[in-house]
């Protein structure tokens, strides 16, 4: 996840400051977050030092949040209120648009059309985008996070598409729309 969002870093480079890594609040896994954290630090010591960024500069703006499902909402609503800078073209007052991948009755549905020349409701979705949320590859994502999300979008598969190959799916679609 953190080369795939280095990697679109040159097209937008608040993508892994913004990055919010969501885990499970679940006892039993109270060691992913040290695993997280080992993984973080790994990638600003090899990957980011490499691109020339001090240590103080990866702290201050490239490297993703760690956070608990309890914790998300007020952090994610808390980041989407942030005062927008002056060429964004949404106002102030318009509700920001969270976007959920997951399966869903409401979701809209990634097509194969070229999205160049005329993007399908889904990309055009993705491409207004605020925020984009994933979920956990084995249940989705979770309930109290999907209360705040207003539209869906699902990616066509025969099959389980594990979290990294359905961000960069999504990834394509949200840089490359018009």
């Amino acid at each position: 996840i953190l080369m795939l969002c280095h990697h679109y870093r040159s097209i937008s480079t608040s993508i892994l400051s913004n990055l919010i890594v969501v885990m499970p609040d679940d006892e039993e896994r109270s060691g992913l977050k040290q695993l997280f954290d080992g993984a973080i630090t790994h990638f600003r010591e090899t990957i980011l030092s490499q691109d020339g960024a001090s240590v103080q500069e990866c702290d201050e703006g490239c490297l993703p949040t760690l956070m608990y499902e309890g914790d998300a909402v007020p952090l994610i609503q808390s980041r989407l209120n942030r005062p927008k800078k002056a060429h964004d073209e949404k106002t102030s007052s318009q509700k920001p648009s969270i976007i959920g991948i997951d399966l869903h009755p409401n979701a809209l549905t990634l097509s194969g059309s070229s999205y160049v020349t005329k993007p399908s409701q889904a990309q055009a979705a993705l491409g207004n985008a605020d925020a984009v949320i994933f979920g956990y590859e084995s249940t989705g994502i979770p309930r109290n996070i999907d209360d705040i999300l207003n539209g869906w979008v699902q990616i066509p598969s025969r099959s389980s598409i594990n979290l990294v190959a359905a961000m960069s799916i999504i990834f394509d679609v949200m840089f490359h729309i018009s």
